[in-house]
């Protein structure tokens, strides 16, 4: 196994089956990779993926999750409980890292 020992991949060039979801697409942003090939798309394959979970189908997830719905509108219930120490991890996290 290679061990790069970092997330920067500027140098690299992924290959990946279909059109990166948004979970995928979020991770190739911050590796920040040369270039991504796919061989198909998400429309190409909708019709052979079904999928029996309660807010996930290809041909609604896409406009749930690209922000296009407000958080209230959206089909999944999301709440934001705000908490005064909330940002602490953050702050941590920067200090940890200067």
């Amino acid at each position: 196994m290679l061990k790069l020992q970092t997330e920067h991949l500027t140098v690299y060039e992924i290959y990946i089956m279909a059109s990166p979801c948004p979970m995928c697409l979020g991770s190739l942003y911050y590796c920040s990779s040369k270039k991504v090939i796919y061989i198909t798309t998400r429309e190409d394959y909708v019709p052979y993926h079904k999928d029996d979970r309660k807010y996930f189908e290809l041909e609604t997830f896409y406009v749930e999750y690209c922000n296009c719905k407000s958080v209230n509108q959206r089909r999944l219930l999301m709440e934001q409980h705000q908490h005064g120490d909330g940002i602490k991890v953050y702050q941590h996290w920067n200090e940890l890292n200067k």
